[in-house]
């Protein structure tokens, strides 16, 4: 991050230099370090929350899709039950209809 030395105003690269390198002033109590900082630390914050919010949304699609996949096997399997009531009962029609027409 760049800022400004506020004793001689040069400018100072805080990633290579610990110190102002034109007057060797300190930096460390420097405001404006303090709210670039602070803004940085916010946005890693908001980007750990949007990636929280992200995960959590595509868990919860993920449970809606595992909850329709789950409906539509009880369907399934309702329908299979269903026909082979209808089944049964067609095969006990044709047989009591059989012995009645003997």
């Amino acid at each position: 991050m760049k800022i400004y030395c506020d004793y001689c105003g040069t400018q100072i690269d805080t990633d290579t230099n610990i110190t102002c390198p034109n007057c060797g002033a300190s930096y460390a109590n420097d405001d404006e370090l303090k709210t670039e900082q602070k803004r940085q630390e916010r946005e890693l914050l908001l980007g750990d929350l949007d990636a929280k919010m992200k995960q959590l949304k595509e868990q919860e699609i993920m449970r809606e899709f595992e909850n329709r996949r789950k409906e539509s096997n009880l369907a399934v399997i309702g329908k299979i039950v269903v026909g082979a009531v209808l089944a049964c009962i067609l095969i006990y029609v044709i047989i009591r209809v059989g012995m009645i027409v003997r």
